[in-house]
């Protein structure tokens, strides 16, 4: 039997990676370009700003879909298209005229983005057993190089070649790549005894929903998170504008600016957040959430400093302020919170 080079699995992370990149890059590239497409759109700052609302209440209510597609049809073709349906959204967002074509491909379209995660997940666990920590590690690298890298060749492309460009550069690779992963990706599917096990851990939605209504932690978490994205996604959309429109930064180096130093803090904050919850929980219970709203906390104040500053080499400090949100601190699953108490 002829040895491959890379294993399939590994195979896997590689096309995944690339497709949560694109799946982050696209995204910001409207946030990079903003000062140009709103000029040459005549668009008003509340115009601009729905365009990244409706994308966002788009995504937000296809998540529950793309989970339970991701459950019990074919994961390889939820990547695939959904990969192709937000790529083929960007590259006609490049076409756009007015407003609401623009929220038709880019808010409507791309938000086909949703579909991606779930399925990718589930692909990641089937593959790898020992290794999945270190796989789903190396795919999630993909959202802070893809923010990042996004940043930069966004705004770089917009200058020289027009903001247009930059949504049919982006578009077009994602479209290749929707090809490539057509004829690699595979999909085994799970077997008929972990199939039957899911089916049987599964809760009915009624005690789901009971659980929701009757656990204050959990409107609680919802609230605290709530807030934090808020700041999130107004922070990612509005900073490239922000330092191009207040110290005439050029596009290239204000998306730049704006997503690397904002999340190498993140990640730095991510991995001692982490390291800190591990080590304190062996000795209390209640620590991961104390770590996490201390983490909320301590990240609050820095949006409040960025508006103050007037120095760019000031903006930077608050840029990379601490952010202590370990991914990993989370309340226990939902079917253990049903059966808690």
């Amino acid at each position: 039997m002829k040895r491959e080079l890379l294993p399939y699995k590994w195979e896997l992370i590689v096309l995944l990676w690339f497709a949560f990149f694109f799946n982050q890059a696209d995204r910001q590239a409207y946030n990079v370009v903003l000062p140009l497409l709103s000029a040459d759109l005549k668009l008003s700052p509340v115009q601009a700003g729905l365009v990244a609302s409706v994308f966002l209440w788009c995504y937000a209510l296809l998540v529950p879909v793309a989970g339970y597609l991701g459950d019990v049809s074919r994961r390889k073709w939820i990547v695939f298209w959904s990969l192709l349906i937000w790529s083929g959204g960007t590259i006609l967002s490049g076409a756009t005229t007015g407003l609401i074509s623009l929220i038709i491909f880019r808010s409507i379209a791309t938000g086909g983005e949703a579909f991606y995660f779930p399925s990718a997940n589930s692909l990641i666990a089937q593959y790898h057993h020992k290794t999945r920590a270190m796989a789903m590690s190396i795919h999630q690298t993909a959202l802070y190089i893809g923010l990042i890298a996004s940043g930069f060749i966004a705004g770089w492309i917009g200058e020289h070649f027009g903001w247009r460009m930059a949504f049919y550069a982006f578009g077009g690779f994602g479209v290749v790549l929707a090809l490539i992963i057509m004829a690699r990706l595979k999909d085994e599917g799970p077997s008929e005894e972990a199939t039957a096990q899911a089916k049987s851990a599964q809760l009915p939605l009624p005690v789901l929903l009971k659980a929701i209504d009757g656990k204050p932690t959990v409107w609680a978490l919802w609230l605290a998170f709530s807030c934090f994205y808020f700041a999130q996604i107004g922070y990612i959309t509005w900073m490239p504008t922000f330092l191009h429109e207040k110290f005439k930064l050029s596009l290239s180096n204000a998306g730049f600016s704006s997503m690397f130093y904002h999340h190498v803090g993140a990640m730095i904050g991510v991995l001692l957040g982490g390291k800190i919850s591990d080590t304190l929980a062996a000795r209390r219970r209640t620590v991961r959430l104390k770590v996490e709203y201390i983490g909320l906390l301590l990240g609050a104040p820095f949006i409040c400093l960025m508006g103050l500053t007037n120095r760019p080499s000031g903006l930077l400090h608050q840029l990379g302020g601490v952010r202590i949100i370990p991914g990993n601190l989370r309340l226990k699953s939902l079917r253990r919170i049903v059966r808690r108490d």
